[in-house]
């Protein structure tokens, strides 16, 4: 019965710390209609958690010890100063948010739709569940330091110094220690959202509540992939393609598909969640997310949108190196793209960025980030120069790139193949290509540059971890290429006339070898047997 009330507490202060905060500032500087739902609750998400970040990180500069009244009186009062500076702004001026009424047209589903999408959502949680029950303390040297950082911050009440001293022989054979030296792997967006629910619930660190959180998390993720896709696809039109078929509700569905069910558990899913690698856990949500907003914004030219997009990306460069490198490269390759593709109108394009860039929204964001970031506090990896250490030739043969084999392996025979197949199919509807397509190209081309061959782009960087990303943008194309597969048979401008049974033999045999080969690496990833035991042992044995 107390664990029951435990989960239960857990999942409401859960939702009243990184939900609530980011709903009320959404509805304060937004109009309702400016998101769908699902939109709704992943921003909402995300700028609560950026919100409690630096909430910390400021009561923690003051001075003053982080604590339930410290935390809990800096969140009424930021959320009350930005729903003043909302309401004046709204007085001053008109708003000029348009209607979404498209929006909620296009994500409406059938019931067959909205049926299939509860059955994908309950086989990917049972999947993750099941994983996760013989994974559930903190069994990895990740969650473990990671857990080490936040129960500091939790118990002091205030925010951790990076550093590490060694044990060394000294001249007379006397063992001392050496002067602290900075850690640049850790970085205090990593361990501020575990130190806030241990502060608010007191919920022990060696327990079920870090794998949980980490899993909410990993599921908010697949949903802005949900969504993204949706998002996307709605801007992709061609004539090529049936409009009865090729529709953001069945492509959207499809990436469920791809990154639910199937590879599920493979790296970054919820291997990486049972594995404590929170940093990438909370990179691959806000990555999506960041596309996502910056895409609306340009497509729809909305400042406040891109101030938003600045805010996220913010919070994601005091969460991640890693992450917020990879979506540098992914935001310059996107944009690049999109101007070659656009180059008759290069000129007009730029004006455009231009105006939206210097509108009043995103440049007050990027003021209060740049004076936040030298004011108040800078990421550790700036502080330690880690990030001179990740630019440059690769030095170490784990760094050189993979084989065309092992990114196969890493993301998925399955996904790669269809997905390769969908950058070709982008390719060759370039003419029809807006942003979504720029976004996808350029997505996936950065990242096979950069694990392939990542001395082009003077990357130093474990090319093991870079696969880890390749996963998205390729199950993004994958499911893109299965519902365009049909929707070009079914085109009315179609050469290609293939009988119904024809089609039929070949969906089965998509399913059939996306089924065997996603399964096959959820099989392999099972843990025969629960890995906690050595970890109950060691802390028993410990008290």
């Amino acid at each position: 019965m107390h664990s029951l009330i435990s989960t239960i507490y857990f999942i409401l202060m859960s939702g009243i710390l990184f939900l609530l905060p980011g709903l009320v500032i959404l509805r304060s500087f937004f109009n309702k209609q400016s998101f769908v739902p699902f939109e709704t609750l992943l921003f909402s998400f995300g700028i609560s958690l950026g919100l409690i970040d630096f909430l910390m990180i400021i009561i923690g500069k003051l001075g003053i010890r982080i604590g339930v009244y410290s935390l809990s009186v800096g969140i009424i009062a930021a959320l009350a100063i930005l729903a003043i500076v909302a309401f004046t702004l709204k007085r001053l001026k008109k708003s000029e948010e348009k209607t979404e009424e498209e929006s909620e047209r296009l994500f409406s589903f059938s019931r067959r739709q909205s049926a299939l999408f509860i059955i994908l959502i309950g086989l990917t949680l049972l999947i993750k569940v099941v994983y996760l029950t013989h994974a559930v303390l903190p069994t990895s040297t990740d969650l473990g330091h990671h857990m080490y950082w936040s129960k500091l911050i939790a118990t002091t009440g205030t925010l951790p110094v990076y550093a590490k001293q060694e044990i060394i022989t000294g001249p007379s054979g006397i063992y001392q220690l050496t002067l602290p030296e900075p850690i640049p792997d850790f970085i205090i967006g990593e361990h501020l959202p575990f130190a806030a629910l241990h502060i608010f619930t007191g919920l022990d660190f060696l327990s079920a509540f870090p794998i949980i959180f980490l899993l909410l998390v990993n599921v908010i993720g697949l949903l802005a992939l949900f969504t993204l896709a949706w998002r996307f696809v709605s801007d992709i039109r061609s004539p090529h393609l049936s409009k009865n078929i090729f529709t953001p509700q069945n492509v959207a569905l499809a990436v469920l598909f791809f990154f639910g069910p199937l590879y599920t558990l493979a790296s970054p899913q919820a291997k990486f969640v049972s594995g404590g690698v929170v940093g990438n856990v909370l990179g691959n949500l806000f990555i999506p997310l960041i596309l996502l907003i910056f895409y609306r914004a340009i497509r729809e030219k909305r400042p406040d949108f891109l101030g938003l997009g600045f805010f996220l990306t913010f919070i994601i460069a005091y969460t991640h190196h890693l992450s917020t490198l990879i979506l540098l490269f992914v935001l310059v390759a996107s944009m690049l793209i999109y101007l070659f593709v656009h180059y008759d109108a290069i000129g007009a394009v730029l004006r455009s960025w231009w105006k939206l860039i210097f509108s009043p929204g995103p440049l007050l964001i990027a003021g209060l980030a740049i004076v936040f970031f030298f004011g108040v506090a800078l990421p550790t990896y700036i502080e330690t120069n880690a990030v001179g250490t990740a630019i440059g030739t690769p030095t170490k043969a784990t760094r050189t790139g993979l084989s065309f084999f092992q990114l196969a392996s890493s993301g998925g025979e399955a996904r790669v193949a269809l997905g390769l197949a969908g950058f070709v199919v982008l390719l060759c509807l370039h003419r029809y290509m807006r942003y979504a397509g720029a976004i996808l190209i350029g997505w996936c081309a950065i990242l096979l540059m950069m694990t392939l061959d990542p001395q082009w782009l003077f990357i130093d960087i474990p090319s093991n971890r870079i696969v880890t990303y390749f996963s998205f943008p390729i199950g993004l194309l994958s499911a893109f290429a299965a519902v365009a597969f049909f929707a070009m048979l079914s085109a009315p401008q179609s050469k290609l006339r293939i009988p119904s049974i024809g089609i039929l033999i070949m969906s089965l045999t998509i399913l059939v070898f996306s089924l065997g080969n996603g399964t096959l690496d959820n099989n392999q990833t099972l843990l025969p047997k629960s890995k906690s035991l050595s970890v109950l042992q060691t802390f028993a044995a410990s008290r």
